[in-house]
């Protein structure tokens, strides 16, 4: 998945949009306001702004995947996942299906 990410610290912060409506443009304000105190991933989820397309079939499960893997891509390994409505939901599906990751992955919905 393609992502922009701003600033340092631990844990890092990741926001992710929703889903057929949005790319990570639409966490632009919480992006902004959180990069001057934290490490800030925003993803665009597939299918959406520059990352690739989903193939087909492609589930919710295999979505929460694909956030995990951009996050070991970007070598986060504790994060607070926050997400806004598909995002939301995909949030906590990340933290449920990955609870070994690190006890230090969070998930929010704001």
């Amino acid at each position: 998945m393609a992502y922009e990410e701003a600033g340092t610290g631990a844990p890092a912060v990741v926001l992710l949009h929703g889903w057929a409506f949005g790319n990570r443009s639409h966490m632009s304000p919480q992006f902004e306001h959180l990069k001057s105190h934290y490490r800030v991933l925003a993803p665009d989820l597939p299918g959406h702004g520059t990352s690739e397309p989903a193939p087909p079939d492609f589930g919710f499960r295999d979505c929460a995947a694909a956030v995990v893997a951009t996050l070991d891509e970007a070598g986060i390994d504790r994060a607070v996942v926050c997400g806004h409505s598909f995002g939301g939901r995909l949030a906590v599906e990340v933290a449920a299906a990955y609870p070994s990751e690190s006890p230090a992955l969070h998930c929010s919905t704001p």
